[in-house]
């Protein structure tokens, strides 16, 4: 009945949200196991070489998170449109660890803030500060996987953007 039948459209949601992680992370190795066997020239298949997008998988299982918390009818569909694509894309959960639901953010998300002329300085000045450290104080943990020739060219490279970056 209707009940089936809404529970396959369901499916089909997140079917669909999955599409794009199949297409960027599974569909090119299994291009190459076809060309390694000759299979490709049979279908006449291109081998896809288009870059992975950062945070694939973070953004379709958190999606999908949405859709289906919502088909459990645990909360309601939401009507706007910015506000599931704040809770998509919010960049401070995305660093804090797990998949954030959306039922734990949606008070936040959908209450109004007074934004005062102190906590935009206080905010613009953490921020900087953040940004100076990471552009100053060099990452050594990366070196060691760096072959001889990489960090020659490094060693150049950072000198010379600084110079750019830094305003005299």
């Amino acid at each position: 009945g209707a009940a089936a039948l809404l529970a396959v459209a369901w499916g089909a949601l997140v079917a669909l949200l999955l599409v794009p992680i199949f297409a960027f992370k599974y569909l090119p190795p299994l291009q190459q196991f076809a060309a390694d066997r000759g299979w490709a020239d049979v279908f006449g298949l291109n081998p896809v070489t288009w870059a992975l997008p950062l945070g694939i998988s973070f953004f379709t299982f958190h999606a999908i998170s949405y859709v289906v918390d919502v088909a459990r009818r645990d909360l309601p569909p939401e009507r706007s449109v910015r506000d599931y694509l704040l809770y998509l894309f919010l960049f401070p959960h995305q660093i804090a660890g797990p998949i954030v639901r959306y039922s734990e953010i949606r008070d936040e998300l959908k209450g109004r803030r007074d934004v005062t002329l102190e906590q935009s300085v206080y905010g613009a000045s953490r921020f900087a500060w953040g940004l100076a450290k990471k552009a100053c104080i060099p990452c050594h943990g990366g070196v060691p996987a760096l072959s001889p020739a990489e960090i020659h060219v490094m060693s150049r490279a950072i000198p010379t953007w600084m110079a750019h970056a830094i305003p005299t």
